[in-house]
């Protein structure tokens, strides 16, 4: 018996205040572009700062997926275990993105997210 399971949240709007909250929340899709963007900027490997999220498991997200043989992924960045994305630093008692200057298109673009939270 195969049991999918699947949630959809509201769409989140806001006004980015760079706080880090949207990143430690929610799953944050990547491109291609954003994946060279991002290596060059930190001089990390694409492998150390990406994910699979299967899509199964999300809403409709409208941006590119992996197919790969057991599904469909979207690539996302990678997060702590406490779930903040691994590029959140904290600088005194703020929560900062180190990559701000090369974000993800998904977070310059918009100023809403949907998609699933993070637990």
């Amino acid at each position: 018996m195969n049991i999918k399971i699947s949630a959809e949240f509201p769409r989140v709007r806001f006004t980015c205040t760079l706080c880090g909250e949207c990143c430690r929340r929610y799953w944050i899709p990547v491109t291609h572009r954003d994946v060279i963007r991002i290596a060059r900027y930190t001089r990390m490997r694409p492998r150390e700062f990406l994910a699979l999220f299967p899509k199964d498991m999300a809403a409709d997200w409208d941006e590119p997926v992996i197919r790969l043989r057991d599904g469909e992924y979207y690539l996302v960045l990678k997060k702590r275990l406490d779930g903040t994305c691994i590029f959140n630093k904290w600088v005194g008692d703020k929560l900062v993105c180190s990559v701000h200057p090369v974000k993800p298109m998904y977070v310059g673009t918009t100023h809403s997210f949907t998609g699933l939270m993070a637990v």
